[in-house]
């Protein structure tokens, strides 16, 4: 199995590793990842665009038909991202927690739904945070069967 890389923003300098030696993922949707993408389609490995839902066709962000044409490479996967992208640490409780994860998973599953005709296999945790594997748990009880965190090699701790 390929070890897996995270990118965030794509540059240039990305082009110098050996990309075809990663299974590719690229986290939050941005116009880069669409600025870039015949370059990075042409590489032969899996790819995966984790998409921040509630981000979708806002300044910066791919636009929805951008995401369409995207997940028509048969290389290519839509991962979900979450719908809002905001860090569990910043909520107080436990309670408000799991209640943030599972509104957060709804409206991400449900703009795939209304949006891409189906749910998302593949989930990346925002932040890689996990509360004890709840996240992770209720990612799976809805369907989910690839979800990646930390175990993901981020492209600029190879580039440094």
């Amino acid at each position: 199995m390929k070890s897996v890389l995270m990118i965030h923003e794509i540059t240039e300098e990305l082009f110098n590793l050996p990309l075809a030696n990663y299974l590719l993922t690229f986290d939050d949707g941005t116009q880069d990842h669409w600025q870039y993408f015949e370059r990075i389609r042409a590489i032969p490995t899996e790819k995966i665009y984790f998409i921040i839902t509630n981000r979708i066709g806002t300044a910066g962000y791919l636009s929805l038909e951008q995401v369409k044409q995207m997940s028509l490479d048969p290389t290519v996967a839509i991962g979900g991202h979450s719908h809002d992208h905001i860090r569990l640490n910043t909520l107080n409780t436990l309670a408000e927690k799991l209640a943030h994860i599972k509104q957060d998973t709804e409206q991400c599953l449900s703009w795939f739904e209304i949006h891409l005709g189906q749910a998302p296999s593949t989930f990346c945790l925002p932040y890689n945070e996990d509360i004890d594997g709840i996240y992770t748990a209720w990612l799976r009880s809805k369907g989910i069967s690839k979800i990646y965190a930390s175990e993901r090699t981020a492209c600029e701790h190879i580039l440094s």
